[in-house]
């Protein structure tokens, strides 16, 4: 962890690629590096509303998978040294899967009355759309 920042503060980057192995993040490790360079791009092995939250709270300023294509690497890390926040298009849509999965679970516990296929609908649309 601190390796990656003692070189960036040599270096003096625009933006800071901080591979990371999770989204439980060592608060001490991200600081560093983002003392070290004014933007910074997590890669996650993958993502949900709260961990993606957290990265932003943190300071992060992207986020792409680990696995995302080198050309959204390239895109991320211009979108963030043009001052934009950037969040990968899987990623994306798996906060978005994840995000409706949770709204279609609570409904079936606070809502008996429910039409549940629409709740089956919304949740197995979801599911497809990250597949």
């Amino acid at each position: 962890g601190g390796g990656i920042a003692k070189q960036a503060k040599r270096q003096a980057p625009d933006v800071i690629v901080l591979p990371l192995e999770d989204i439980s993040l060592d608060d001490d490790f991200v600081s560093d590096a983002l003392a070290a360079a004014p933007r910074a791009l997590g890669l996650v092995a993958d993502g949900s509303v709260s961990g993606l939250r957290e990265l932003f709270g943190m300071g992060v300023n992207g986020c792409i998978l680990h696995s995302a294509a080198q050309e959204e690497l390239v895109s991320a890390i211009h979108e963030l040294h043009e001052g934009r926040r950037y969040v990968g298009p899987s990623l994306a849509s798996a906060v978005v899967t994840d995000f409706v999965v949770s709204i279609a679970r609570a409904a079936k516990q606070t809502t008996p009355d429910v039409d549940m296929s629409i709740v089956q609908a919304s949740e197995q649309a979801a599911t497809t759309a990250h597949a």
